[in-house]
Formats: C-alpha cells, structure tokens, sequence
C-alpha cells in the first residue's frame, strides 16, 4: 500500500512539473517615442504563470496604466521604470497613457480610453 501512494506521488509530481518549469521570468524593454510604442511593437506575449517585467523607456515624461491588472506607473523622460507583475490571468491588456508630459492628465496628452500603447497577451499554460 506505502509503495502505491509513493508512486501516486511521484506520478502527481512529474505531472505538475512541466507547468511550473514552464513558467519564466519574462523581460522586456519598451522605448516610447513621440508618443508611441516603436520597440517591441504592439503587442508583448507571455504564457499565464510568467512572471513579467515590462521596462519603459521614454522620451518624454508619462503616466502609463495597465488594465486588466490595473497597474499605474510614473515614468521620466530619460528614466528607466519598471511595470512588474505575475501573469496570473489569461487575455489581452491594453496599456494606456494617463497623460504625456511634465501635467499628467491634461487633455492635449491625455490617451487613456482611446489608444492602446501596446498590448500585453497572456495566454493560458
């Protein structure tokens, strides 16, 4: 009987092994210019269990919302910032600006509810 459940667990294990060896930490450098996504492109990809990291770099400063995870981050012109999260839904996100400039929100750079920067897809395992 001790050998059956043994081997029950083994086999549970080797089974949930590949999902979490699959999961990975996900980076990626995103250069804004002139307002607008120019690397990677409009989407990034990762697979649900990432853990994800989305570097912004940007010439001018930016207020940046990610939906869906709903993520807020300042970012300075000439400044690195990070967005960092678990990919813990499935779907497609938009990442959006709350405003351009050194007056986040103010209606000349004002984005939020019409573009999308950029996408970020997760899909599942």
């Amino acid at each position: 009987m001790r050998s059956v459940l043994t081997m029950a667990l083994l086999l549970v294990l080797l089974v949930l092994q590949p999902s979490a060896a699959m999961a990975a930490e996900k980076i990626f450098d995103l250069q804004i210019e002139q307002r607008k996504v120019v690397r990677p492109g409009a989407s990034v990809r990762v697979v649900k269990g990432d853990a994800v990291t989305l570097r912004w770099h940007s010439d001018e400063a930016v207020q940046l919302h990610m939906h869906g995870y709903d993520i807020q981050l300042d970012v300075a012109a000439g400044t690195p910032a990070e967005m960092r999260f678990d990919a813990k839904v499935s779907g497609r996100y938009p990442v959006t600006s709350h405003g351009f400039g050194p007056k986040h929100g103010n209606e000349h750079g004002h984005s939020h509810g019409h573009e999308a920067l950029l996408y970020v897809e997760v899909y599942p395992e």
